[in-house]
C-alpha cells in the first residue's frame, strides 16, 4: 500500500507538472530564412511557460537568450537565424523540471528579396476603402460564434456591416477600369471586441486576419489578384496601442508593456496635442500626457520603449510584408508612438526593404509640423524618424476652406492652395507627402451637398500637383456625410456592396446620370495619369493668383502639363502672356478633361469653376517590333486601339480632322486607319487627288492629336507599281514621323503568299529607302486569316513588320484564333488592323459573346486592333446613321449600336 501511494503521488507530481506548463501560441507562427537581421524574437505563450528552459538543434539556428517576464505565461526566445539557415521545420524543446514539450516551428523561403519589394510613390493613386462598409462577399462570415457579443445591422451606423475581403475581391476589376494604381485598407487584423469595432483599430491579435472579413490566407490570394491586376496593396497598421481585450491585458506581460498601465484606477487619456514634440518649451507633464496617455479606454497604450514591445512590432511588420506581400504601410497616430521607437522601425524597414514605403499619420495642420517628421529633416536634426512618407493635413484643410470661398482676395480661396505649396521648401521631399481631400476620419468633402463641380476641381488638384494622391471609397460616385451625428456617417456602405442594394454604384448602369459624370471625371484623370511621369516626377512650377485663377505646371523630360483653375463662380478672361515661360510657342493644348483642343493665343476664357489640364508637347513615341510585341522608344509594350474609317471613296465626309479629334478626345482612341479606296467608283485609280487629300486630312489630324494613323492601301487585288508610287508619295511626305504605320495591303482575295510576299518585299524596299524605322504591316492572303501560312514562311532580312489579322466574331471564332495562336507561336507578330462583332458580310446581329472572346484574347496577347468602320451605310459594322455630323460631336441617338460597343470598349 505504502509503494501505491508513492507511485499514485509521483504520478500526480508529474501530471502537475505537465499542467503548468503548456504552449498556446507562438508569435511569429512561422518566419523566413535569408533576412538581413538574423535576430528573431519569439513570443511564446501559454500558462506556466516563463519557467520552462528551451533548446533547438537545427542547422544555422541558435538561441541567444530568454527573456522572462512579469506574467508566468510569456518566455521570449531569440534565436540567431545565420545565413547558412535553410528552409525546413525545426523542433523547440521546453524543459521545466521533468517535463517537456516540444513544438514545430517552420522557416520559409522568401519570394522576394528586400530590394525587389516595391513600395507606393507618386506614380500612384491611393483608394482608401473600410473593408466592413464596402462589399459583403460572404454573408456567411457576418456573424460567427466565439467572437464577443456584437451586432451586424446596416440600418446603425456604429455596428459591423458584413462588409469583408471577399467582396472587396469581387470589384478588383471595378478598381482596374477606374483606374486606381492602391488600395489602402483600414486595419483588416483581428479587433475581437465588445461590439465589434468594425473599424479595425482595436487590434486583439497581431498575426490575424479578423475572421469576419476572412482569413489570412484569402488576404493574400486578394493581394496576388490585385497584383495581377497591376495594383499594389497597402496595409494600415497601429502601433502606439491595440485593443483592450487583446491578451496582453487581460493577462499583461509586464507593467512597462503598456503606458499608465493601471488604466482601471488612475486612467490618463492623451491631450490630444502633438505639439510638444516641437515644442522647444513643452513641459514634462505636457509631453507625457500627449504621448503616453490613451486615446480611448478601449485602446490601451503600447510603450514602444520597452526593447521587446518594439521587436515585436518591427517583425510583425516584416512578417505581413514576406507573408502577404504588401506594398506599403500606413502607421496610425504616429505622433502618439515614441519618436525614437519608431525612428528605429523605420530605420530597420529602411535597410531591410530600400525601396518600400510607409507613410505615417501626423494630423497637425501646419506645413512646419507635418515637414518635422519627414526623412532627413533638417528642421528636427540631429533626430531622424526615416519617415519617408508623411500626410498633408494643410492641403486638407486648405482644400476644404476654399470650397466655399470665391477667389478674391489674398488667402481666400484657391490663393490658400498656392501658399500651401510655397512652404515646400520645408520639406526634404515634397514628392513623397500624401495628399487627401477627405478620409475616413473627417467629413467627406461634398458634405451634406452634390456639388460636382467643385468636387471635380478639388480632385483636378488633388491628381495633378507634386504629390501622392489619396481618394476615398465611393466619392467617385458622390457619397457623401459629415460626422456630427457619429463617424459612420462618413462611413456609410458603398452601393452595391450588398445583395439586397437596390442601387449598385458598380456600374454604369446603375449610377444616377449625376453619378456617371462624376465617375467618368475619375476615370478619365486617374487612367491618365497611370504611367505618366510628368505627373509622377515632373517638377512644379506655381503662378500667383490672378484674377481668381490659379495656374501651375508640371513638366519633366520635355513634356509639359499646364494646369488652370478658376477658383470663381464667374467667367474670367486669362490673360496667357505671364504663363509664356511654360506654355513657350506652343499655340494650342489638349485638355485632359474634356478632349478639347484648347487655342493658346493672347488670352483664354474660362467659365466659371472651370478646371483644364493642359498637355503640351507630347508627341507619340516611335514604335519597333521586337518578338511578337509592338513597344514603344522606352522598351514598354505598347497596345494600339482605334477605329478605321469606311472606303475613303464612299464615305469622303468623315475623313476631316474634327472628327479625328473626336475620336481621340472623347472616344479615347489611340489610333485611326485611313482606308483608301483603290478600284471602286471614286477610288484612287479614277480620283487619285481626291484620296490623297481624305489619306492626309486624317494622317495630319491624327498627328495634331498626338495619335497614331495607318495609312491603309485598300485593295483587294495587287496593283505594283501604283501602290509603290504612292507610298513613295506617303513616305516622302511623313518621313521621320512616328505616328504614321503603313498598311500596304488590305485582305488579299485571290492572291498567294508567294505573291503577297513578293508585293510586300517590294514595297518595303521602296518605303525603306526613304524612312529606315517606319513600322508596317503586311497582309495575309483570304482577307487577312491566312496567317498561319505566313508565319511558316516570313518575310526576313527587314526589321519593324508587323502582319494583319483582321476577323468578323460572328463569323470567325475559336478556328481562326488557334491559326493567329499558332502564328504567334512561331514568332510572327499581329496587328488587327480590322475587325468587327457581326458576321464577315457586314450584317447581321453583334455576336457580343464572341466578340468579348475576341477582345479577351487580344487582351492576353497585347495586340493592337482598329474597329470596322467610321460610316453610315444601312450596315451593322457602320457605327453611324446618316443624320450624324460630317465632323464628329455625336450624340447617342446617331450612333448605332456597334458604334457604342466600340466607343465602351476604347474607354476602359
Amino acid at each position: 500500500m505504502k509503494q501505491l501511494l508513492v507511485t499514485l503521488g509521483a504520478l500526480c507530481l508529474s501530471l502537475s507538472a505537465w499542467a503548468a506548463m503548456n504552449i498556446s501560441k507562438v508569435d511569429p507562427p512561422f518566419w523566413y530564412v535569408d533576412m538581413q537581421n538574423p535576430e528573431l524574437q519569439l513570443m511564446v505563450y501559454g500558462e506556466g511557460i516563463a519557467d520552462a528552459s528551451v533548446t533547438v538543434n537545427y542547422p544555422g539556428v541558435n538561441i541567444r537568450s530568454t527573456v522572462r517576464l512579469e506574467s508566468p505565461n510569456y518566455l521570449l526566445v531569440y534565436l540567431h537565424v545565420g545565413k547558412e539557415a535553410k528552409p525546413g521545420t525545426m523542433t523547440l524543446h521546453f524543459t521545466q523540471g521533468k517535463s517537456k514539450l516540444t513544438r514545430t516551428y517552420e522557416l520559409k523561403a522568401r519570394a522576394l528579396k528586400g530590394s525587389e519589394h516595391r513600395g507606393f510613390d507618386a506614380s500612384d493613386a491611393l483608394y482608401l476603402l473600410m473593408p466592413d462598409r464596402f462589399a459583403n462577399g460572404n454573408p456567411d462570415n457576418d456573424v460567427l460564434p466565439g467572437m464577443m457579443d456584437y451586432q451586424v445591422d446596416r440600418n446603425d451606423p456604429n455596428a459591423r456591416h458584413g462588409g469583408d475581403l471577399a467582396g472587396i475581391a469581387g470589384q478588383l476589376d471595378y478598381f482596374v477600369d477606374l483606374g486606381i494604381t492602391a488600395l489602402w485598407f483600414t486595419p483588416v487584423l483581428e479587433n475581437n471586441m465588445s461590439g465589434g469595432s468594425y473599424h479595425g483599430y482595436a487590434t486583439t491579435d497581431y498575426y490575424k486576419v479578423d475572421p469576419r472579413f476572412g482569413t489570412n490566407e484569402e488576404y493574400r490570394q486578394l493581394i496576388a489578384d490585385a497584383h495581377a491586376r497591376g495594383i499594389k496593396v497597402v496595409m494600415d497598421m497601429i502601433f502606439n496601442h491595440c485593443g483592450v481585450d487583446h491578451v496582453w491585458i487581460k493577462d499583461m506581460p509586464s507593467k512597462d508593456w503598456f503606458n499608465n498601465p493601471d488604466h482601471e484606477k488612475n486612467f490618463v487619456q492623451t491631450s490630444f496635442k502633438l505639439t510638444p514634440h516641437v515644442d522647444l518649451y513643452a513641459s514634462k507633464y505636457d509631453f507625457e500626457q500627449m504621448n503616453d496617455g490613451w486615446f480611448v479606454p478601449s485602446m490601451p497604450d503600447l510603450n514602444q520603449r520597452n526593447p521587446h514591445v518594439m521587436r515585436y512590432l518591427i517583425q510583425n511588420s516584416f512578417w505581413w510584408i514576406e507573408y502577404a506581400q504588401i506594398d506599403g504601410i500606413r502607421m496610425d497616430t504616429y505622433p502618439y508612438a515614441d519618436y525614437d521607437g519608431m525612428a528605429a522601425w523605420m530605420k530597420a524597414l529602411n535597410e531591410a526593404y530600400p525601396n518600400y514605403n510607409t507613410v505615417g499619420e501626423t494630423w497637425v495642420t501646419e506645413p512646419a509640423y507635418t515637414a518635422w517628421w519627414q526623412k532627413d529633416s533638417k528642421l528636427s536634426a540631429p533626430r531622424n524618424s526615416y519617415l519617408k512618407t508623411v500626410m498633408d493635413f494643410s492641403f486638407y484643410e486648405q482644400i476644404n476652406l476654399a470650397r466655399n470661398e470665391q477667389t478674391e482676395a489674398m488667402s481666400t480661396g484657391l490663393d490658400r492652395i498656392y501658399n500651401n505649396f510655397v512652404y515646400d521648401y520645408l520639406y526634404p521631399n515634397p514628392a513623397s507627402v500624401l495628399a487627401f481631400i477627405e478620409n475616413h476620419d473627417t467629413d467627406r468633402y461634398l458634405a451634406d451637398g452634390n456639388n460636382l463641380q467643385m468636387l471635380k476641381q478639388a480632385s483636378t488638384l488633388l491628381l495633378t500637383t507634386r504629390r501622392i494622391p489619396q481618394l476615398y471609397y465611393g466619392t467617385e460616385v458622390m457619397m457623401n456625410g459629415v460626422k456630427q451625428r457619429s463617424d459612420g456617417f462618413v462611413r456609410r456602405d458603398f452601393p452595391g456592396g450588398w445583395a439586397d442594394d437596390k442601387q449598385s454604384a458598380f456600374t454604369a448602369e446603375g449610377r444616377t446620370a449625376l453619378q456617371n459624370e462624376c465617375y467618368n471625371f475619375y476615370r478619365t484623370l486617374l487612367n491618365w495619369r497611370k504611367g505618366n511621369d510628368v505627373i509622377a516626377k515632373g517638377s512644379m512650377t506655381q503662378f500667383l493668383v490672378q484674377n481668381g485663377v490659379y495656374a501651375y505646371a508640371r513638366q519633366y523630360e520635355g513634356e509639359t502639363v499646364f494646369v488652370l483653375l478658376n477658383g470663381t463662380d464667374k467667367e474670367v478672361t486669362v490673360p496667357l502672356k505671364r504663363y509664356r515661360e511654360v506654355l513657350a510657342s506652343n499655340k494650342q493644348g489638349k485638355d485632359v478633361l474634356s478632349g478639347r483642343i484648347i487655342p493658346l493665343g493672347e488670352n483664354l476664357t474660362m467659365a466659371a469653376r472651370e478646371s483644364l489640364v493642359i498637355e503640351l508637347n507630347k508627341a507619340v513615341q516611335p514604335l519597333s517590333v521586337k518578338g511578337t510585341a509592338l513597344l514603344n522608344a522606352e522598351g514598354d509594350t505598347v497596345v494600339l486601339c482605334g477605329v478605321s474609317y469606311g472606303w475613303h471613296n464612299w464615305w469622303p465626309r468623315f475623313y476631316n480632322a474634327s472628327t479625328v479629334e473626336y475620336f481621340a478626345g472623347k472616344w479615347h482612341a489611340s489610333v485611326v486607319r485611313a482606308a483608301m479606296g483603290i478600284e471602286p467608283d471614286g477610288g484612287d485609280l479614277q480620283d487619285p487627288a481626291r484620296a490623297i487629300d481624305c489619306v492626309q486630312a486624317v494622317v495630319d489630324a491624327a498627328i495634331d492629336n498626338n495619335i497614331y494613323a495607318i495609312i491603309d492601301w485598300h485593295s483587294h487585288h495587287i496593283r505594283l507599281e501604283e501602290a509603290k508610287a504612292f507610298f513613295r508619295q506617303m513616305a516622302t511626305r511623313y518621313k521621320g514621323v512616328p505616328n504614321v504605320i503603313y498598311e500596304l495591303y488590305n485582305e488579299p482575295v485571290d492572291d498567294t503568299w508567294e505573291a503577297v510576299k513578293a508585293y510586300s518585299v517590294e514595297l518595303i524596299n521602296v518605303i525603306r529607302a526613304i524612312d529606315q524605322d517606319a513600322l508596317i504591316l503586311i497582309g495575309s492572303p483570304h482577307w487577312d486569316q491566312d496567317i498561319h501560312i505566313a508565319a511558316d514562311s516570313p518575310i526576313t532580312g527587314q526589321h519593324n513588320l508587323m502582319y494583319t489579322l483582321h476577323f468578323y466574331a460572328a463569323t470567325h471564332k475559336q478556328e481562326l484564333r488557334d491559326r493567329a495562336d499558332y502564328a504567334l507561336s512561331k514568332g510572327l507578330p499581329l496587328f488587327v488592323s480590322e475587325c468587327a462583332g457581326m458576321e464577315a458580310s457586314g450584317n447581321g446581329p453583334i455576336d457580343h459573346a464572341s466578340w468579348s472572346e475576341w477582345v479577351a484574347w487580344m487582351n492576353r496577347h497585347h495586340l493592337s486592333w482598329a474597329a470596322w468602320s467610321v460610316s453610315d451605310k444601312d450596315e451593322t459594322c457602320s457605327m453611324l446613321l446618316p443624320a450624324a455630323s460630317s465632323e464628329g460631336g455625336w450624340s447617342d441617338s446617331v450612333i448605332k449600336e456597334w458604334g457604342r460597343v466600340v466607343r465602351s470598349e476604347l474607354s476602359r
